[in-house]
C-alpha cells in the first residue's frame, strides 16, 4: 500500500480595515448535540405538525374525498348558468341553431366573446381563421352526409346539434364528467327519436344518422361507444352499454336490446340482432341474429 498525504491549502481573505467579517456559525460540541438537535425539533409548534402529518393521518380527509359531490358555490353556478343558457337557446325556435353552436364553440375553444370579423382579416393567421370557420357547422361536412343511406332533410335538422355534441367532448369542459353528463342529457332528445329519463352517456359516443335511435330509461352508455344506425336501434330500459361496444343496424336488419341488457366492453352486436332481457355480452363478445 502506498501512503499518499494530501495538502489542503486554505486561503483567508482579509477583511479591509475597519471592515469587521460576520463569523460563521458555530456547530455544537459533539457532546451536545443530540439536545441541540432535540431542543429544535420538540417545540409545540413542531410537534403538531408531526401530528397532524404522521400521527393522525387517517383523520384528514383526502383531497379527492374533500371534492366528492362536485363544486360548490361560485363554479357550480358558472356551471349552472352554462347549462341553463343552452337549453334556453336550444328551446327558441326564433334562434337559428347553427348560429347558436357557432357562437358557443367560439366561446368553449377560444374563452372569449365571438368575434368573426377575424374571418375577414388578412393579417390574422390563416390557420386561425380556418379553425373558426368550422366553429359553424354550415362550413363543415360531416362522414355520414357522404353516405346515400341517411334521409337529407332530418339529418339537416340534427347536424349542427350533432358537431356541438361532437365538439363539446373534444373541449376541455367536455371532460369535466359532472358538467358532460348533463349537457349530453339536454341534447340527446334534440338528436335521437327517443330519450327515457335518467339518460347518462360518458364521452365519445358516435352513431351514423341519429334519427334511427330510441333510448329507453336508465340507460347508461360508457366511453367510445359506437352506434351505427343505418337501420333502427331500439335500447331497452335499464339497459348499460360499456366501452368500446359497437352496436349497428341496417335499413333492412333492425336492432333490439331487451330491457336491462348489459353489453360488455368492446363487444360487438350485428345489424338484426334482438337481445333478450337481462342477457349479458362478455367483454369483446360478439351477438348476432
Amino acid at each position: 500500500m502506498v501512503n499518499s498525504r494530501v495538502t489542503v491549502h486554505v486561503f483567508v481573505a482579509e477583511a479591509p480595515s475597519g471592515i469587521v467579517m460576520p463569523r460563521p456559525p458555530r456547530s455544537p460540541p459533539s457532546s451536545q448535540a443530540s439536545h441541540y438537535t432535540r431542543s429544535r425539533i420538540d417545540t409545540p409548534a413542531r410537534r403538531a405538525m408531526l401530528e397532524r402529518e404522521f400521527i393522525r393521518p387517517k383523520e384528514r380527509k383526502s383531497m379527492s374525498e374533500q371534492r366528492v359531490g362536485g363544486p360548490v358555490g361560485l363554479i357550480e353556478t358558472i356551471f349552472e348558468d352554462f347549462l341553463a343558457r343552452v337549453e334556453e337557446k336550444l328551446a327558441d325556435p326564433r334562434l337559428d341553431r347553427s348560429e347558436v353552436v357557432r357562437d358557443l364553440l367560439y366561446e368553449l375553444y377560444l374563452a372569449e366573446v365571438p368575434n368573426f370579423r377575424k374571418l375577414s382579416d388578412y393579417t390574422f393567421p390563416i390557420a386561425a381563421r380556418a379553425v373558426i370557420a368550422c366553429f359553424d357547422p354550415r362550413n363543415v361536412t360531416l362522414e355520414a352526409e357522404k353516405s346515400s343511406d341517411i334521409d337529407p332533410e332530418k339529418y339537416a335538422e340534427r347536424k349542427p346539434l350533432i358537431w356541438f355534441w361532437q365538439m363539446f367532448d373534444g373541449s376541455p369542459l367536455g371532460l369535466n364528467a359532472h358538467v358532460g353528463e348533463r349537457l349530453r342529457r339536454i341534447l340527446a332528445p334534440y338528436i335521437f327519436a327517443r330519450v327515457g329519463a335518467n339518460f347518462v352517456c360518458h364521452r365519445g359516443l358516435r352513431w351514423r344518422c341519429g334519427y334511427n335511435i330510441s333510448i329507453g330509461e336508465n340507460v347508461t352508455i360508457e366511453n367510445d361507444v359506437t352506434l351505427d344506425d343505418g337501420g333502427a336501434i331500439e335500447i331497452g330500459d335499464d339497459a348499460h352499454i360499456e366501452s368500446g361496444a359497437h352496436i349497428a343496424a341496417s335499413p333492412a336488419r333492425a336492432t333490439h336490446l331487451g330491457r336491462g341488457v348489459r353489453i360488455g366492453a368492446r363487444a360487438i352486436v350485428l345489424a338484426g340482432a334482438h337481445i333478450p332481457d337481462g342477457t349479458t355480452i362478455p367483454p369483446a363478445g360478439i351477438a348476432g341474429p
